[in-house]
């Protein structure tokens, strides 16, 4: 079962403190303290036993992955801000990242390469996550939501969420192609919220758009 929660329409604190610890810490001491939200501890955890890392795998992949994380935590704190932000905006920027990770020279082994994909790709879904249920959640207050609507919009955004990622994944390097699908998508979720959504509510969402949210610089 979904738990309904609505966030306050107010400053994102937890956005302005982790660009605060960015700025203001050493990257490694900020990494060091262990963020709750984008913590990379369980990350690195994770990939040394899935991939039988030895100690100094991890002593390599270790800087690389919380590089990978601050620019997540950067992307987190850029759209969940006080009109929370699930764009084609946000699809552009975490795509053009994802580029260039993948198009970085770096001297690893291969299963230190392997292990570093999987957790720059456990970082991004965990940060989609986030946004999307930010974003729900904002969606609920300004649409004055019903439950079952709520719970409606969310398996919307879910959905909406997981195929683009698959989109990106899959089609990382071929622009025409990923621009062509992920609009189909987008056309999709629209479909859907317009059947949910009354009329005023429709207007408010739309309200939402803005002049660049187009995937056309993909």
């Amino acid at each position: 079962m979904k738990i309904y929660v609505l966030k306050q329409k107010s400053v994102s604190l937890p956005s302005i403190f982790l660009l605060l610890l960015l700025f203001v810490l050493p990257q490694e001491a900020y990494f060091q303290k262990g963020n709750n939200v984008f913590a990379v501890s369980r990350v690195i955890s994770d990939v040394k036993k899935r991939y039988k890392l030895n100690s100094q795998d991890v002593t390599k992949i270790k800087p690389l992955i919380n590089r990978e994380n601050n620019d997540i935590i950067q992307l987190y704190a850029r759209f969940s801000t006080e009109e929370p932000e699930y764009s084609h905006r946000l699809w552009q920027e975490m795509i053009v990242q994802r580029r260039d990770f993948e198009t970085r020279k770096v001297i690893l082994t291969k299963r230190q390469k392997v292990a570093l994909r999987a957790a720059r790709t456990g970082m991004e879904k965990r940060l989609l996550n986030y946004l999307v249920g930010d974003y729900v959640n904002f969606l609920g207050q300004l649409l004055n939501l019903g439950e079952f609507e709520f719970n409606d919009v969310q398996d919307i955004f879910e959905t909406d969420k997981d195929k683009k990622y698959g989109l990106a994944t899959n089609y990382l390097f071929n622009s025409v192609l990923l621009r062509k699908e992920l609009e189909i998508v987008s056309e999709e979720t629209e479909r859907a919220m317009r059947k949910i959504l009354s009329n005023e509510q429709w207007r408010d969402y739309r309200s939402l758009s803005g002049p660049d949210d187009s995937v056309a610089s993909l």
